[in-house]
């Protein structure tokens, strides 16, 4: 390993550390910042789209709402989120070498991005829930997991790509 990698590696891992601590100490700073408006998101899409749901923030301080559909209780964790592959994908942006601009972007870019994906992937499992729900456990434990991690690879390779990498003038 050279001293770049190196770099890398140390400033990656204190990334990462640093937001797992801070939701370690303060759950309730991402619960009212992140928790929340992804499951009432996710509420609003599924009563939008004719599933009726219905919000419970009170367990918010656990850590957790819960999204009530006529079916089924959804227990929303940050599990549930994507936080921590978040956290990961910040991680790997804030250490990049590149300039403060591209790694604004790449944060700006992986928080919009990882809210959506999460309302996405909770909207798709209400609607399994709703119109397949022997097929909801399969999808929720083994294909989003899948899911999560393919979203965190697109998302770090495209920003790396397109926005991340100073691109050198032809000769």
């Amino acid at each position: 390993m050279n001293a770049q990698q190196v770099g890398f590696l140390v400033r990656f891992v204190l990334c990462v550390s640093l937001p797992v601590w801070v939701l370690h100490e303060v759950p309730g700073l991402f619960g009212h910042t992140y928790l929340l408006p992804i499951s009432w998101t996710t509420a609003s899409a599924l009563n939008a789209l004719g599933i009726p749901s219905l919000l419970d923030h009170s367990m918010l301080a656990l850590g957790f709402c819960i999204v009530e559909t006529e079916f089924t209780l959804f227990r929303v964790e940050f599990e549930c989120t994507g936080l921590f592959s978040l956290f990961v994908y910040q991680g790997a942006v804030l250490a990049y070498p590149t300039d403060l601009r591209r790694r604004a972007v790449g944060v700006v870019l992986g928080l919009v991005g990882f809210f959506a994906y999460a309302v996405s992937r909770l909207v798709a499992l209400g609607l399994i829930d709703y119109f397949a729900p022997w097929w909801l456990n399969w999808f929720h434990i083994y294909l989003m997991v899948l899911l999560n991690l393919g979203f965190f690879l697109f998302l770090w390779a495209q920003w790396v790509n397109r926005c991340a990498v100073v691109r050198q003038p032809d000769a």
